[in-house]
């Protein structure tokens, strides 16, 4: 059962999560694909007959707003109204289901009765669930068609009362937490100079004060958390400008300032450069006529800041270090498929078995040859976006020598030598050597780069660049 004034997103994650864990209980390990990347919900109207739900045209509404929504299109009769009873069917193409010799159908029949909704038992490649609110009444004895005075338009089809409002859902954020409001500058990145600059113009970002709990805690999937994860260096956190949500990160809390700075400057620099490349490696098999799945980098909106010393001195709880890296948010409930990692930052990984991660291998040799063998992108890893494109974040490099200037008074961030040994490079750079190495491992694999459709098609191992 639900509440009237729950969120519709909020109440359809909870709903799927529960059918995968209780399936996952009897077919152990098989229940990964089950996320909303995957499933597609429905309106249920009867045995044979469901209309698929356009989750951006309703995950901002409450539960009641959603009952109302079935009401207007048809999708319920006015007995299921007045029980305040909707169903919903959840929908998964079989191949993200296991096969038939592997198909428990008590499992099958169990994930769907979870607890507070009936059901009835699913298909392979379907669940119905009903979702049952509890009766809401103003007062004892008043029904929810009582006007009580509210003001907006009401229309009658035979005992159903259905009322049409002015009022637009709030905004739904992906996360429910206590947030401050903290001044910073931007630090703006010229591509084509490859150098920093700040700006001047004072802009406000809301950071949680919770963070360090939130962190111990370790819950980076939980709506009320605001810790979003880590890496090997680096910790994210939520936070809003703009009234959109990013991710806010830094490094994690044994490095210096310094440390801070150049990591993060070093890692806006392979995703400006990841970017652009990848952009100009969709154009190339566009223009031969090659289909692919379409994926871009979390690039665009991104940004580095640094937040002003009179309000850096309130931060204690807040953040390590002045400077962050801002990115924007990507689904990350527990109901979002986790980070799929697509090549490795020592070799590229094992061969393809699915076209994406053939797709991921060619562009990391297209960055390699059209740079002509001085950059390499590698430590491919995202998760699909809520248009379920992939987005690729946190991108990784091995650079033949890097000449980074930065004019900004906070750090000093030196040329990189040409030293494949050199101290000054970022702990992910291996250099020439680790460049090579990579690019051997992917070139000579039987089942590598010969056998990569992309590749092939683009002709990588034979086209020179001038």
């Amino acid at each position: 059962m639900f509440q009237k004034d729950e969120l519709v997103k909020v109440v359809f994650d909870q709903i799927l999560v529960k059918i995968r864990n209780a399936y996952e209980e009897g077919n152990p390990g098989m229940s990964g694909d089950i996320t909303n990347q995957n499933v597609s919900f429905h309106a249920h109207t009867s045995k044979s007959q469901h209309s698929h739900l356009q989750m951006a045209d309703i995950e901002n509404y409450t539960m009641e707003g959603l009952l109302q929504h079935f009401a207007i299109l048809g999708y319920v009769n006015p007995q299921q109204v007045n029980n305040r009873k909707l169903s919903v069917r959840l929908v998964i193409e079989d191949r993200y289901l296991p096969q038939d010799e592997f198909w428990d159908d008590r499992a099958a029949g169990k994930s769907a009765q979870v607890s507070g909704l009936q059901s009835s038992l699913p298909h392979k490649s379907s669940a119905v669930l009903s979702l049952r609110k509890r009766k809401v009444v103003e007062e004892e004895g008043e029904d929810l068609g009582s006007n009580g005075g509210s003001e907006g338009s009401i229309h009658r089809s035979g005992s159903l009362l259905v009322r049409k409002s002015a009022f637009r859902p709030r905004i739904l954020y992906a996360r429910d937490v206590i947030l401050q409001t903290f001044t910073f500058t931007k630090v703006a990145y010229d591509q084509g100079t490859r150098k920093f600059t700040h700006e001047h113009n004072q802009k406000e970002i809301m950071l949680s004060p919770d963070w360090r709990q939130d962190l111990e805690q370790g819950m980076h999937r939980n709506r009320d958390s605001a810790f979003l994860g880590s890496g090997y260096s680096k910790n994210a956190f939520y936070a809003r400008f703009g009234g959109k949500e990013f991710a806010f990160v830094q490094c994690k809390p044994q490095f210096s300032e310094d440390e801070n700075s150049k990591f993060l400057h070093a890692e806006f620099e392979n995703l400006a450069d990841a970017h652009l490349l990848a952009e100009e490696f969709k154009d190339e098999l566009r223009k031969i006529g090659l289909q692919f799945p379409n994926f871009y980098f979390n690039y665009d909106d991104a940004f580095l800041g640094v937040l002003e010393p009179e309000f850096y001195e309130q931060l204690s709880e807040i953040a390590n270090y002045k400077e962050f890296l801002a990115t924007p948010l990507l689904p990350c409930s527990e109901a979002d498929p986790q980070i799929a990692k697509y090549t490795g930052n020592d070799d590229v990984g094992e061969a393809p078995k699915d076209r994406l991660t053939s797709l991921m291998h060619a562009y990391m040799h297209y960055t390699y040859v059209m740079t002509k063998k001085t950059l390499l992108i590698c430590d491919l890893q995202g998760t699909f976006n809520k248009d379920k494109v992939l987005c690729l974040i946190d991108p990784q490099s091995h650079r033949l020598a890097i000449h980074t200037t930065c004019s900004c008074s906070s750090v000093q961030c030196p040329d990189f030598s040409n030293d494949d040994n050199s101290n000054e490079r970022v702990y992910w750079d291996g250099g020439r050597l680790k460049m090579v190495a990579y690019i051997k491992h992917h070139t000579e694999d039987e089942n590598g780069c010969e056998q990569n459709l992309f590749c092939k098609a683009l002709q990588l191992l034979d086209v020179k660049v001038v």
